[in-house]
Parts: C-alpha cells; structure tokens; sequence
C-alpha cells in the first residue's frame, strides 16, 4: 500500500470521528435552554405535586358547580309573589289628624236627616290608640281590599260574605266601622272634603264616616291601611 492510499485512509477516517461526535450534540440541543428540573426525581415529584393541584381545583369547581342556580323562570316567579304581596303602611299620621279633627270645636257637628238642622257634640275627647282594635283594622283593611278590588263589591260585608261585627272578639266592644279604598295618604283619607272621612259637604245620608268620627261613645281606635300591587285600602275601627 503506498503512501498516498494510507494518507487518503487516514483522511477518511478521521471524518467518521469528527461526523460521529457531532450527532449527539445536535440531539441535545433541541432540550430548552430553560428546562427547570436538575435531575428526574425533581422533575417526577414536580409533576406529581401539579397532578394534585389539578385535583384540588376541579373539586373546587365541582363542588360550586353543585350549587342551585334559579333559573329564569324561577326568578320571575319569585318577582311575581314580592310584587303580589300586600303590606300594612304607617298610619301614625292618622291618628293625629282623626283626633285633631275630633276635638276641633268647628268640627264637632253633623247634619240632622232632615238636611236643615245640625247636632252639636261639643267637648269630644281624643280617642286612644288600641293594639287591639288596630289589629282588627289590618284584617279589615286586607279583607275590604279583596272585598273591593277582587270581588268588586263595595260594602262592609266579610270576604266570606259574614257581617263585619264578626271580625270583633267580645274583648272588642264596637262602636263603628270606617272604610275607604284608593286615597293615597292620612291626610286625604281623613280630611279630604270629597274623598275624605270628614265629609263636610255631604248631607246626612253621606255623613256616616264623619258621625263615627265625631261618636260620643268611642273613646278607643285602630286605623290601618293595606296596599296591594299599587291599590290602597283603608279601616277605621272605632271601639269603647
């Protein structure tokens, strides 16, 4: 073998070395320059603490996933009950105004049913606010509001069609009964001239709020007033 063959061996030789080494370096650089872990039990334990993590947020979002939502046309339902229920509105106003009308020395007269004379009930003391009789004008606010605006009849008869003496326990001595449906506040649903319980204008026949008002027996009063999608319905109960 002469000399140029083993010079041309020598060469080729030396290019398999040289090709050889530069694989595995090629290969390692597709790993990132950033790879976080510095050894395999390190990135194992790393892993297995992500898996636990991932457990721990899905139950997290099963367990509120579980909570009951009400649906929309639960909502409108509940919508629709607040918007149907009546409430009992304060009347304290009421009881100031009744009383001032009461024993307000122009006030103290009615018509006789002749139409032509007056009887005068001078020295008329203020009534007193009665939890009784207060409570018996909420039964009877709330019932003339069904009585009136869902059975259309204007009267002082019972919902279960029963005389309104019956809504009084025995405890309760009676002396009278105001209604009234629609005035928007005390004021107007005891002194207003037309709409009002005072009734200055009227005759006899239209002055039966105000001589109840004006009843020399009573000495004891429950005022209420019951509203209902936007309807008013107002009892005065005059007791001794």
């Amino acid at each position: 073998m002469n000399r140029r063959i083993i010079k041309i061996i020598a060469v080729v030789i030396a290019l398999v070395v040289t090709l050889g080494s530069a694989v595995p370096t090629f290969a390692s650089s597709k790993k990132p320059s950033y790879y976080p872990y510095k050894s395999a039990a390190a990135k194992n334990y790393a892993q297995k603490m992500a898996f636990k993590n991932l457990e721990k947020n899905s139950s997290k979002t099963k367990s509120s996933s579980t909570k009951k939502t009400p649906t929309t046309s639960q909502k409108t339902i509940k919508a629709a009950k607040t918007y149907s229920s009546g409430k009992y509105l304060n009347v304290n106003e009421a009881y100031t105004l009744l009383n001032n009308f009461r024993t307000s020395r122009s006030n103290q007269w009615y018509w006789n049913s002749n139409n032509r004379t007056k009887t005068y009930i001078y020295g008329l003391k203020a009534l007193k606010k009665d939890a009784l009789l207060e409570k018996i004008a909420r039964t009877r606010a709330e019932e003339q509001w069904r009585r009136y605006y869902v059975q259309r009849k204007m009267d002082h008869t019972r919902p279960n069609g029963r005389d309104c003496k019956t809504a009084y326990p025995t405890s309760a001595k009676y002396a009278g009964e105001n209604l009234a449906w629609g005035q928007k506040s005390c004021k107007e649903v005891i002194l207003h001239a037309k709409w009002g319980w005072a009734e200055p204008n009227d005759k006899y026949s239209g002055q039966g709020h105000r001589r109840n008002m004006l009843n020399r027996s009573a000495t004891r009063i429950g005022i209420a007033c019951y509203e209902k999608d936007g309807k008013k319905c107002w009892a005065m109960c005059l007791g001794y």
